[in-house]
């Protein structure tokens, strides 16, 4: 997601080694959004707190409900949206927010409203579900740069890992770029149906994204609602995207990023 139409007003700007931040107004919706060079990494309603600007984050949340759950960790943090809602639909629950940019964090405290009391670490996220000893009953990540997923975040390894990190019935929820503005989607959802026992996707109507979810135990094929809109469940293992995708590896990701001309 990259297009913002209507009149904009920067708000910062950040320029690092590795991306140009910026926060920006849009108006006439008043609309709040974080970016990373061309990509749309958060968004908020000025006038609607509450409300989730992004389709895809909507969706994850109403995915989440699927199940109860007393501890979750969140793996980046863009402009807080998914970390907020949990936090109000589930106050007296445990929430962990892992992101990576400390740049990132502050910006979300200073623009978008995130709660000084919510404790953000900022670490990378494979490096803290490698040394952390905690298990969750859910994890999101929602942990995109400018351009994609950073690579090491879609290896079975990695996915492995993640598994490792969940209560029995716990379970994991992605944000996924779609194969319409994304080459690796097939292989990403082939990944992480190799790794998880139970593994379905729901498709985003209005932008270009795939909520996907991943658990050790069965996930009942729900249609859900969401803001008036009925979201069908599919089964990984029917998408025709990944009928000739490879599982992504630590051994083999930098081949497969090469024959895409990502590296």
């Amino acid at each position: 997601m990259s297009h913002l139409p209507g009149i904009k007003r920067i708000r910062t700007r950040y320029r690092s080694p590795e991306t140009d931040i910026r926060v920006v107004d849009v108006y006439p919706e008043r609309h709040r959004y974080l970016q990373f060079g061309e990509s749309l990494q958060g968004a908020f309603a000025l006038d609607d707190p509450d409300y989730a600007v992004f389709e895809y984050v909507a969706l994850m949340h109403v995915v989440s409900e699927l199940r109860p759950w007393k501890s979750a960790l969140v793996a980046g943090l863009g402009a807080g949206s998914t970390a907020q809602l949990l936090m109000r639909s589930h106050p007296y629950s445990e929430l962990t927010v892992v992101e990576q940019n400390a740049q990132v964090v502050e910006l979300a405290h200073r623009f978008f409203r995130l709660p000084r009391k919510m404790d953000v670490l900022c670490d990378e996220i494979r490096t803290y579900v490698q040394q952390t000893g905690n298990a969750y009953d859910l994890i999101t990540m929602d942990c995109y740069g400018a351009q994609m997923m950073p690579p090491h975040l879609c290896t079975r390894e990695f996915m492995l890992e993640l598994k490792a990190c969940l209560e029995p019935n716990g379970w994991v929820i992605w944000n996924v770029w779609s194969e319409a503005c994304n080459d690796l989607a097939g292989h990403q959802l082939r990944t992480i149906q190799s790794a998880f026992e139970y593994s379905v996707a729901y498709h985003c109507l209005e932008d270009q994204n795939l909520v996907v979810c991943g658990s050790m135990s069965k996930i009942d094929p729900h249609t859900l609602q969401c803001r008036g809109t009925s979201y069908e469940c599919v089964d990984l293992g029917d998408m025709n995207v990944i009928k000739e995708a490879e599982v992504l590896t630590d051994e083999n990701l930098a081949l497969v990023l090469l024959d895409f001309g990502v590296i």
